[in-house]
């Protein structure tokens, strides 16, 4: 049986592993969505706001993340 090839609409590349959530996702990788909706207007390579953005392991701001906010 051969899995259905889901392809991202941001990036063009295969979905593989959050398949169950290609919906929700907007049918894009997560890091995909994360950079189309909820980055801006941040640095790409800076960690946003969003809770669990890619960048926040290279640029950490943990001023920025949701749980510090309070």
């Amino acid at each position: 049986m051969v899995d259905e090839v889901r392809p991202c609409v941001r990036c063009g590349r295969p979905v593989v592993v959050e398949t169950a959530r290609y919906e929700v996702f907007e049918r894009m990788h997560y890091v995909c969505f994360h950079y189309e909706f909820e980055h801006d207007p941040v640095d790409p390579d800076e960690e946003c706001e969003a809770g669990g953005c890619p960048p926040g392991a290279i640029q950490p701001h943990p001023e920025r993340r949701p749980e510090n906010r309070l």
